[in-house]
């Protein structure tokens, strides 16, 4: 089901829906300000978490990381 908004009195028009098609993100920013970033079009499973953690790790792996 899809939300829409409105101003009061009118009603919303929905011109076009997103459909199924999507793309998961998962970012990191790292101290310096660096945007870390990998997407695909399925879901992220535990595998494809821990590949985006391990060349997060490798590439800081001099340094203390901070995973929220």
């Amino acid at each position: 089901m899809a939300h829409s908004w409105a101003p009061r009195g009118q009603t919303p028009l929905l011109v076009e829906q997103a459909g199924r098609a999507h793309l998961n993100l998962i970012a990191a920013i790292a101290p310096n300000g660096r945007l870390y970033l990998a997407g695909q079009d399925q879901a992220f499973d535990s595998e494809a978490i821990c590949w985006f953690l391990g060349k997060l790790c490798w590439h800081y792996r001099r340094q203390n990381l901070l995973v929220i």
